[in-house]
């Protein structure tokens, strides 16, 4: 039983800090991965209080937590809120967002959606808070690790609607560890049904995937992920 600690390529600052091992890849969800035996255990989003204003006011914010909510339990789910500000200050403001407001995002993270919120001073203090987490899990994977699978409302809502033979392989994927509804969307979108993806991959195997892109709640395109792919072939092929 091992620990892989996943890091997305926009998290630039990460290779010349961190110390522990890392697979660096476009990530669908969260900024920091950790998985054990392939399965995801820890989603970790980072904002400093800048990017968390800015996600605020333009309604990221809100949405990004939807979508890891209707993909993970919240008990796998971690914000750290990087940056400090003066707690006394009143009428503090930060890119256009007041204290109060960034405080109250805050809270409702935490107690209303039931997830864990970290805070630290700066990057540094978030790289050694990831190294942390690393070195603990690491130490006894069995003790962090889950056999529980926890269906997304995406997964329920799903199960009723399926109509079609596409619809049907888009049902099969999302069976897969790792394979979102929105993973499983793009990939259906080329194909039929489960016989005519199956024969793909078979004779294809990881080229399959190539030129396949996701979008991302922000609108950016992402490819899929290595561990998404790779489980796809060991259920499918």
């Amino acid at each position: 039983m091992s620990v892989v600690l996943k890091i997305d390529n926009r998290e630039r600052y990460a290779k010349d800090i961190f110390t522990v091992p890392a697979v660096y890849e476009n990530l669908e969800y969260g900024d920091f991965v950790f998985e054990i035996n392939d399965q995801v255990h820890v989603v970790i989003e980072r904002k400093t209080l800048p990017d968390l204003a800015a996600s605020i006011k333009d309604g990221r914010y809100t949405n990004q937590k939807k979508s890891l909510l209707d993909k993970y339990d919240p008990s796998k789910i971690y914000y750290i809120i990087e940056g400090t500000v003066n707690y006394c200050e009143q009428g503090i403001n930060i890119s256009g967002i007041s204290y109060s407001a960034l405080l109250s995002a805050i809270i409702n993270t935490s107690v209303r959606d039931k997830i864990h919120v970290f805070v630290t001073k700066n990057t540094l203090e978030t790289c050694g808070l990831i190294e942390m987490l690393y070195n603990r899990m690491s130490k006894d994977p069995q003790k962090y690790s889950c056999n529980c699978t926890v269906l997304s409302k995406d997964d329920v809502i799903r199960k009723e609607k399926v109509t079609s033979p596409k619809d049907c392989l888009i049902a099969q994927l999302c069976q897969v560890p790792g394979v979102s509804n929105k993973t499983a969307q793009t990939i259906a979108s080329s194909y039929n049904n489960i016989a005519e993806f199956v024969q793909e991959i078979v004779l294809k195997r990881d080229e399959t995937f190539t030129n396949m892109k996701i979008e991302s709640s922000s609108g950016k395109l992402r490819a899929i992920s290595s561990s998404a792919v790779k489980n796809i072939l060991e259920y499918m092929a």
